[in-house]
């Protein structure tokens, strides 16, 4: 019988410096590609978010000029949302209602304004007017 032990041959496999600073190198280009896109998507993700927020704000100042036959000078005055300002469902944005164009008064014109709040500052404002009017990046 022989009592020694038999040779195992371990290689151990890896990588060498060379192979991880190429796969490095190709990761950061194809990010680098990629993060301005994302940029962009996400920008018109928020945008969304603000028009969503605006069109359904009309949508409840037409009900309220319906009942009342006028519209309201506050979005406070909305049982919806009971406050000047509202925030629109990302907390991306801020609408308010105001007065529409100067020969018009409150009671049969508006404008509503959505505007960007934290780290979207320079993003773009959004309008909506009760003529139709849409002013910003619909």
């Amino acid at each position: 019988m022989n009592n020694s032990k038999p040779h195992i041959d371990l290689k151990i496999a890896g990588f060498s410096l060379v192979e991880m600073l190429v796969v490095l190198a190709i990761m950061s280009i194809l990010f680098s590609m990629i993060m301005p896109a994302y940029k962009q998507q996400v920008a018109k993700v928020r945008i969304s978010d603000a028009q969503s927020l605006l069109l359904q704000i009309q949508s409840q100042l037409e009900r309220y000029r319906f009942d009342h036959h006028e519209y309201p000078k506050s979005l406070a005055q909305l049982r919806v949302y009971q406050q000047k300002e509202v925030e629109s469902e990302g907390g991306y944005y801020k609408a308010s209602l105001s007065e529409g164009a100067a020969a018009c008064d409150y009671k049969s014109c508006y404008v509503l304004k959505a505007e960007p709040q934290n780290e979207q500052v320079t993003d773009s404002e959004l309008e909506l007017h009760s003529s139709g009017e849409k002013v910003g990046p619909w």
